[in-house]
């Protein structure tokens, strides 16, 4: 009890902060003006994991969350945002709106028929504006599954990655995503991560539109 206590006061003061802060600690250390920009969040849930650290960081958020049950609770904690109930892997192919930041903070493994960010691609490219910052969720180095069958999951994972192997490093992923950029017309000029100590970490990666 005591030691939840001090890391509240911990958390409250800054000297503990959440990966998204971190996140918004290093775009901010890029020149990034935040304050300037568009963004939404894919797999938007109730906001606590991420949006909430984000969100007042930006001129605006949209939100796509699948479950109704969180449509009461995102209207009220983000009043004007724009609230989308929907499967983010239709929303996106239904979606023409344009983004500076794009933050899909998906299941780490597998949610109905998808696996972790995966289905995403190649239309997500549909969301990318000139220049666009992408934030998933990525498991480097894999070391864990939720999934009762977890061949499946690596399945997907080496088709994904185009490998025969389950544990990647980030530089090994980076370049499945710029390769996957230049053939939708764009490079990726940044990037970096955030541990977000589950195994899973923050991938931030930085589009440019290829001339």
């Amino acid at each position: 009890m005591i030691k939840h206590k001090v890391y509240l006061l911990l958390k409250k003061w800054g000297v503990i902060q959440h990966p998204m802060q971190k996140v918004v600690k290093q775009l901010k250390k890029r020149g990034i003006k935040l304050q300037n920009l568009d963004g939404i969040e894919l797999f938007g849930r109730d906001g606590g994991w991420s949006t909430d650290y984000i969100s007042k960081e930006l001129n605006s958020i949209d939100i796509v969350e699948i479950s109704d049950e969180f449509k009461p609770i995102l209207e009220k904690k983000y009043p004007n945002a724009n609230i989308y109930i929907d499967n983010t892997y239709t929303f996106i192919e239904n979606h023409s709106k344009q983004y500076d930041i794009v933050l899909s903070d998906n299941p780490a493994s597998k949610h109905g028929e998808y696996f972790q960010h995966f289905s995403l691609f190649p239309h997500i490219y549909k969301l990318f504006k000139n220049k666009t910052i992408l934030i998933l969720n990525i498991i480097p180095n894999y070391q864990f599954t939720y999934n009762p069958n977890p061949e499946e999951e690596y399945s997907a994972l080496k088709k994904f990655y185009n490998t025969k192997k389950i544990k990647l490093n980030i530089d090994e992923m980076v370049d499945v995503y710029e390769k996957s950029a230049n053939r939708e017309g764009f490079t990726i000029s940044d990037f970096y991560t955030v541990n977000r100590k589950t195994g899973v970490e923050y991938l931030c990666l930085f589009f440019e539109r290829l001339k």
